[in-house]
C-alpha cells in the first residue's frame, strides 16, 4: 500500500511558473497514485472525475489537456479507450523520470 506520493521538481516548478494550475497537480497527484510506476493506465476522464470528487469534467480534461501538452504524460485513444502513462514520475530514489527521461 502507497503511504505518500513524491511529486518531482520539475511539476512544482511548472506551477509556479504558471505553466501549470492546482487542479493539474491535484490530477498529477491522483494519476501518480494509480500509474506511477510508468506503465499505461486505462481510465476516462470520468473516473478520474469521480475519483477526485468535485472536480468538473471539463476541468479534469483541461488539466490532462496541460499537462501532456507540457510533457509530463501521454496519453494515446486505443480501440476505443484512452490509456495514459506518465512521463514524469518517481519510480524510486534512484530512478526519477522528467517527460520521460530520467535523471
Amino acid at each position: 500500500m502507497q503511504k505518500f506520493i513524491a511529486i518531482p521538481w520539475k511539476i512544482q516548478e511548472d506551477v509556479v511558473r504558471g505553466r501549470l494550475i492546482g487542479t493539474d497537480l491535484a490530477v498529477f497527484m491522483h494519476l501518480a497514485s494509480k500509474c506511477g510506476h510508468g506503465e499505461r493506465i486505462f481510465s476516462s476522464r470520468e473516473t478520474i472525475q469521480k475519483a477526485m470528487g468535485g472536480v468538473s469534467l471539463s476541468k479534469i480534461s483541461d488539466s490532462l489537456s496541460r499537462l501532456s501538452k507540457a510533457g509530463h504524460l501521454e496519453r494515446k485513444r486505443l480501440n476505443g479507450a484512452t490509456s495514459t502513462r506518465l512521463l514524469t514520475f518517481v519510480k524510486d530514489s534512484k530512478h526519477i523520470y522528467i517527460k520521460g527521461k530520467i535523471s
